[in-house]
């Protein structure tokens, strides 16, 4: 038997002995889990968009008034922690994509430290690049030795370059530039694709 490691259904014939069996063999992808760190308002198109793609959504903060179903209906998961703390709530696996997006420097330090010692795949964090190179600088000056397979996990900004500049086109801009990376593309324009576009 082919494997399917080619992410493409098909259809495939094999011989017993009783005669010959045509099977359809369907590639299914491995459900996306999203744990987005910060329950402001930006946050909500966000988990909208990802659960219209089926995604599984995870909403963690630290301020009960933000951690509510009321706010993120749609959320799968909302997690009141501490950012320290978040691995005893969230299990963050290589499947797991996150966005830090807290608002709040120290928030965000601990937090990328967190996720940093973790075996998570993509670590999106919002604001200007300066602001994540002095976060990355204080998580060194702690002590923790950042290696490039760590910053390779890091995408700060977050998002694709797409003029974002409200909640809606900036969400739009994180989940593309994560799905992107999901499927192993570049998040460039098709046109400029050379061969087939799937």
């Amino acid at each position: 038997m082919q494997d399917l490691s080619q992410g493409k259904s098909r259809n495939e014939s094999y011989i017993l002995p009783n005669g010959i069996a045509e099977v359809f063999l369907e590639v299914i992808d491995p459900l996306v889990f999203l744990a987005i760190f910060g329950a402001g308002y930006d946050a909500i198109p966000v988990v909208n968009l990802a659960k219209h793609l089926g995604w599984y959504v995870t909403i963690v903060d630290n301020r009960p008034g933000y951690t509510t179903s009321e706010r993120f209906p749609l959320a799968d998961q909302i997690i009141f922690s501490e950012p320290q703390i978040i691995q005893n709530h969230l299990k963050l696996t290589p499947r797991t994509v996150a966005i830090v997006m807290t608002h709040t420097y120290k928030t965000d330090l601990a937090l990328l430290r967190t996720l940093l010692l973790s075996d998570i795949s993509y670590i999106g964090v919002l604001g200007p690049k300066s602001r994540t190179h002095q976060l990355l600088q204080e998580i060194e000056s702690a002590g923790l030795m950042l290696t490039p397979e760590h910053l390779y996990r890091i995408y700060a900004p977050v998002g694709l370059d797409i003029g974002a500049d409200s909640p809606e086109t900036i969400a739009l801009s994180i989940i593309a530039e994560i799905q992107a990376i999901l499927a192993n593309r570049s998040g460039g324009l098709l046109r400029a694709r050379q061969g087939p576009i799937h």
